[in-house]
């Protein structure tokens, strides 16, 4: 399972790599976590406040909005 997760959080760095703006100490490829939802998270991804998020309990990629 640690390999499965470790696989979902070098997607969601991968989603941040390609759609934040670099910085160049690679800040914008890191992650949050969401104690409430249970979820990893990327940055937001859009101007409208997209994430894309891992979902500890599902074990499941999804999307999630702010807008």
């Amino acid at each position: 399972m640690k390999e499965q997760v470790h696989l979902a959080a070098q997607y969601l760095a991968t989603a941040n790599k390609s759609f934040v703006v670099p910085k160049s100490d690679d800040s914008h490829t890191n992650l949050g976590f969401d104690p409430e939802k249970g979820t990893l998270k990327t940055h937001p991804l859009s101007q409208n406040g997209t994430f894309l998020v891992f979902n500890y309990q599902d074990f499941s990629l999804e999307w999630e909005s702010t807008s």
